[in-house]
């Protein structure tokens, strides 16, 4: 019996946004990005490396990364979905703290809803990360069988069904409500 479920927020409940492109290609962008998200650096470092990288100002670079991310949007039957989850949810993400500020004021009950947060940046470590998904285990004090993930990449799926945790890819809403529903979930 499903006890718990994690929600991921770029991809499943949030659209996911092409964030990276505009710099995807610099060298060493993707590492930084991977030490941001985990909260490896900061705000400040972040912006100063990336602006470099790309040989722009600080203010030019994040005006682009905001560009790039404002349209994102709720995908509202998947929200509506975690909403009426039967059991306790809780949001597993790698967002960033910059990404994290701006989903927080625009969809505040997407938080409020939660019954907690796993976001990269808080525990230090990102859901390509085994150590991840122990301390998911720990803090829930639940048995691995017994959480759900939900996400729109299998191989964090994979990565989490090493620890016994059951995982649903994310494809589309309709599927998604069906998969829970024949669980119980919804």
């Amino acid at each position: 019996m499903i006890k718990a479920v994690l929600w991921d927020i770029g991809g499943v409940l949030l659209a996911d946004p092409k964030i990276g492109e505009f710099w995807e290609d610099a060298t060493g962008s993707k590492e930084l990005r991977h030490k941001f998200g985990s909260g490896k650096i900061s705000k400040e470092d972040f912006t100063e490396k990336a602006s470099a990288m790309l040989n722009i100002k600080k203010n030019e670079f994040l005006d682009k990364y905001a560009k790039a991310y404002y349209p994102i949007t709720k995908i509202n039957p998947v929200v509506e979905l975690y909403n009426k989850t039967k059991c306790k949810r809780y949001l597993f993400s790698d967002t960033n703290p910059l990404h994290l500020n701006f989903i927080k004021t625009k969809y505040p009950e997407i938080f409020e809803n939660a019954n907690g947060l796993f976001l990269s940046s808080e525990i230090g470590s990102r859901k390509q990360d085994e150590e991840t998904y122990r301390l998911i285990i720990k803090k829930l004090n639940v048995k691995p069988n017994e959480i759900l993930f939900i996400d729109d990449k299998q191989s964090v799926l994979d990565i989490a069904a090493k620890y016994g945790i059951k995982g649903m890819l994310f494809t589309e809403p309709k599927t998604l409500n069906k998969n829970l529903a024949e669980q119980g979930l919804v």
